[in-house]
């Protein structure tokens, strides 16, 4: 107590921290972690000691502390060196909490900034941070996908042909969009979860045409010919699924994820 900011007390914060962590006391821990940051602010541990409170508040899912300690670190490290890969990752679960509390425009907001910090920080693809800005483009799709997978087949044979025409031309931004997170971050988790996802879009075309049903007022002959077309798509669609869910296990493989 008569040295509050001595190395022998730094020491004896950290390893009470440590302790209290290594007994399960998680409540504990995250407070001594956070009184080590604001006593020693200056200590190289200084920013992983604050943001291992955030995720302990995070294990213990009191999420008002785990907000208040992450934007805290924003806040206090912003600018401080080597902290890169911190900043992107609190502004990511910053951005996570607000998706479970269902503010979209505040979690979207949140995920480009971590794209932004990404780029504005000259981080490097295949960095931790770029994993980092990979989950966050990968979920920034997301809506896009779930809206693509809802658009079913209905109505006339040309109104049928309309949707095709749309929800392929769809399919087609979305899987360049996927195919961008791969080369743009070189992170191996999500490349793999990008390549799943191609393959994905490309089952759930075929999903569409599969549940199409049949168009009235049609001759023989003609719906005779519109089978054999949507035969055709199918297959083409089912061989391009497959292709990208192959190429996700090579990876996987590859990268032993």
């Amino acid at each position: 107590e008569r040295y509050p900011k001595s190395d022998d007390r730094a020491l004896v914060l950290s390893r009470a921290a440590k302790a209290q962590l290594d007994n399960g006391e998680l409540q504990d821990a995250a407070q001594t972690y956070e009184l080590y940051s604001a006593t020693f602010k200056d200590k190289d541990n200084a920013p992983s000691a604050l943001f291992e409170a955030g995720l302990l508040y995070e294990r213990l899912g009191n999420v008002s502390e785990q907000r208040r300690i992450f934007e805290e670190f924003i806040d206090v490290y912003r600018s401080r060196s080597g902290e890169d890969w911190r900043i992107l990752n609190a502004t990511l679960r910053l951005a996570k909490i607000a998706q479970a509390r269902n503010r979209k425009s505040k979690s979207r907001k949140l995920l480009q900034q971590v794209i932004a910090e990404f780029n504005r920080r000259g981080q490097q693809p295949g960095s931790r941070a770029a994993g980092v800005a990979a989950e966050a483009s990968y979920t920034l799709l997301d809506p896009n996908y779930q809206r693509f997978t809802k658009i079913r087949l209905k109505g006339s044979a040309k109104r049928q042909q309309g949707i095709i025409k749309k929800k392929l031309k769809d399919l087609l931004g979305l899987v360049k969009n996927y195919s961008s997170i791969n080369t743009t971050y070189l992170s191996r988790t999500w490349m793999i979860c990008s390549i799943l996802r191609q393959g994905k879009l490309w089952k759930d075309m075929n999903t569409t045409l599969r549940e199409a049903p049949e168009p009235q007022g049609m001759s023989d002959e003609r719906m005779g010919l519109y089978l054999d077309a949507m035969d055709a798509q199918l297959a083409k669609f089912e061989d391009a699924a497959i292709r990208y869910y192959q190429k996700a296990v090579e990876k996987s493989r590859e990268y032993k994820v």
